[in-house]
């Protein structure tokens, strides 16, 4: 099966694996995190948060110092879920209010979150390890984190008791605000200008919200089973979900409605076998910052690229065991991929050369709010183009 399917398209390029630099029972690796600039990588196994140098010559991560311990490693007394590394904007910084009084300067240099089991988050220092202050709110195990991609140092949770919070770092971390879900929270995204964050939860709906009103704008209905990973295009356009039903969605930002359908089993599965326990459970999707790949993990043993221009068949796959998260780096250059044994596995994102329109699609998004797309007064078959309504 597995040879039968990698003779269709091209294996994915391997790029080098990290280990955790201990044995122990549950050592699996549920997230993993870059610094915004791509200076660093962090990633869990079991109780240990490791980071490690990101080489951006060779684009990837710095083995060699790696495999000679030559790398920040911390015990967080507690089992790890969720990674995120902050980096504040500086121009930011400058206007907060009162800066001196405030307990906890984040300023200058990286800060690391970690959501544990019992429900807690803990920050660190990156670049000495120290541990700054913990947070505490949430009632249940923290599934994800992620810092708002502007700077702000705005940090976001999601939990297994039906919330998803806000904590404001600039603040001592205080948390201000609290968005209810239907259910257990698996898995959120903030859109690339931090105005929307979209949730997906043990539902199977995903939903997107706006992070200025926190009023949900879609309810996002297609998949038959547990939605557990989501992910934005890098112009804010387009949002992906995985699901347990063996599909990844692509919707529209805009008006909520799935524009295409990532098949991870053929022929596709009955009703009844995509509601249930089929084999091919889509653990996580990643969306590439070049705007062209989207990376999908399954339980059926394949990591896979597609390329978003032409949907039908994955433009690469390789194998990979026991497989539980993705993540491209900043500068979409690799991939990489955490596993039950706590080893994280890196791949050469495949080389593409963007059409000019696709590129000029993609600049008009980035600078046009996604709700005045029509106040362009384009011709209805190029805003269509625009709106990713052609996929």
């Amino acid at each position: 099966m597995t040879s039968l399917c990698l003779s269709f398209q091209g294996r994915a390029q391997s790029i080098g694996n990290l280990k955790p630099s201990r044995t122990a029972s549950r050592l699996e690796t549920w997230n993993v995190a870059f610094s915004p600039d791509g200076a660093y990588f962090a990633w869990t196994s079991g109780r240990c948060l490791t980071l490690v140098q990101w080489d951006k010559e060779k684009r990837a991560p710095d083995i060699a110092a790696a495999n000679s311990l030559q790398v920040l490693a911390i015990d967080c007394g507690d089992y790890i879920w969720a990674v995120a590394i902050g980096q504040a904007n500086v121009e930011l910084s400058k206007k907060l209010v009162k800066p001196w009084a405030r307990r906890f300067d984040f300023k200058t240099g990286y800060v690391v979150a970690v959501g544990l089991t019992n429900g807690n988050i803990k920050l660190f220092d990156l670049e000495t390890g120290r541990f700054l202050c913990h947070l505490m709110d949430h009632k249940d195990t923290v599934r994800q984190l992620r810092f708002a991609p502007d700077g702000s140092l705005q940090l976001a949770s999601c939990s297994r008791d039906h919330t998803l919070k806000l904590w404001d770092l600039h603040d001592d971390g205080n948390m201000y605000k609290t968005l209810k879900h239907d259910a257990v929270v698996n898995g959120f995204a903030w859109s690339p200008d931090a105005k929307f964050i979209a949730t997906c939860g043990s539902g199977k709906t995903a939903l997107l919200w706006s992070a200025e009103t926190f009023n949900v704008i879609h309810r996002l209905k297609g998949h038959l089973n547990t939605v557990v990973s989501c992910s934005f295009s890098p112009d804010g356009a387009l949002l992906v979900t995985a699901s347990y039903d063996t599909k990844v969605g692509v919707w529209s930002v805009i008006t909520g409605q799935m524009l295409a359908s990532l098949g991870h089993l053929y022929p596709p599965p009955s009703l009844i076998f995509a509601m249930g326990l089929n084999g091919t459970f889509v653990r996580s999707v990643s969306f590439c910052p070049n705007g062209i790949h989207i990376a999908s993990l399954a339980d059926d043993g394949f990591v896979r690229f597609w390329n978003l221009l032409d949907t039908d068949e994955p433009s690469e796959i390789d194998t990979v065991d026991s497989g539980l998260c993705l993540k491209f780096s900043p500068d979409g250059s690799a991939l990489s991929l955490g596993t039950r044994s706590g080893q994280v596995n890196f791949w050469r994102t495949p080389a593409v050369i963007a059409p000019l329109r696709h590129l000029c699609r993609m600049s008009i998004r980035k600078q046009t709010p996604s709700n005045r797309l029509h106040e362009l007064g384009l011709p209805n078959a190029l805003e269509d183009y625009v709106a990713y309504m052609t996929l």
